[in-house]
């Protein structure tokens, strides 16, 4: 019963991103489109593949949703400015992903390699890096930002959520990390 309910509910959550990069600009292929602040908005052109590989519900999070989910951003696209409603972790497996943060901050991994061990950082409001195969980024409830692919290849996340059951994975902002739906 639990694993149809999570099946019910991920793909229930997949049909909602889908639905969301196509109408509410998730995805977009013009990267240098901007809002009167001159902050990056997203356009609805490209959209952005979320595939849930495994989920769960822990019994020591009632209430709560674990999920491991690849994303797919293609060669241009952007996503939109977000938060998320619980904490997520994402790893680069391929591509360069221009990361954005624009209020709180995102704890930064970067890939180790055979001569030096991976370092770690903390990107502040305001910053900006590129994010590369084996890299890595914590975020926290509350955290304004986005990303985007200024190359021509995919970038390729695996991330693993923890959310509330009934939340969205993203969860739409303006700059100041007001809901866009609430923004006036």
């Amino acid at each position: 019963m639990g694993r149809v309910r999570a099946w019910i509910w991920g793909s229930a959550v997949l049909a909602m991103l889908v639905v969301f990069a196509g109408t509410a600009g998730f995805g977009g292929s013009d990267a240098r489109q901007v809002d009167t602040k001159g902050t990056p908005v997203a356009s609805p052109v490209a959209s952005i593949g979320r595939v849930i590989l495994a989920s769960g519900l822990p019994l020591a999070a009632p209430g709560q949703s674990l999920q491991l989910a690849r994303y797919t951003i293609p060669a241009g696209a952007k996503l939109a400015v977000h938060v998320h409603p619980g904490m997520q972790t994402a790893w680069i497996e391929s591509g360069e992903l221009t990361y954005y943060v624009l209020k709180g901050e995102a704890p930064i991994g970067r890939a180790a390699t055979a001569a030096t061990p991976g370092a770690t950082e903390t990107l502040r409001a305001g910053e900006t890096t590129v994010l590369g195969p084996g890299d890595w980024v914590v975020e926290a409830p509350g955290t304004v930002h986005y990303g985007e692919n200024l190359t021509d290849e995919p970038v390729i996340i695996l991330s693993a959520v923890l959310f509330e059951v009934d939340e969205p994975a993203a969860i739409p902002v303006n700059p100041e990390g007001t809901p866009l739906a609430q923004a006036g």
